[in-house]
């Protein structure tokens, strides 16, 4: 927990940042993940791919969602 202020800022900068950098990796997940529906037929490698995007969406999803939370209860409501 912050002693100070400024500790608390700072950590809410930080957390806005990665909010930020979620966010562009998460769409270019889903970008990516576009690509993919939209061929005939995907290689075992794109199955895998596919799978793996979808997973890593779902823990950048869950991982934004606690960073918003903490920004909340830090009195920042809308970090974007």
């Amino acid at each position: 927990m912050p002693d100070r202020p400024t500790d608390t800022v700072a950590s809410q900068d930080v957390a806005a940042d990665e909010l930020s950098r979620l966010r562009r990796k998460h769409q270019q997940c889903e970008e990516r993940l576009a690509q993919l529906r939209g061929r005939l037929l995907l290689t075992d490698e794109e199955k895998v791919e596919e799978v793996t995007l979808k997973k890593q969406k779902l823990m950048m999803k869950d991982r934004m969602e606690a960073i918003h939370r903490a920004l909340e209860r830090a009195g920042d409501p809308d970090p974007r």
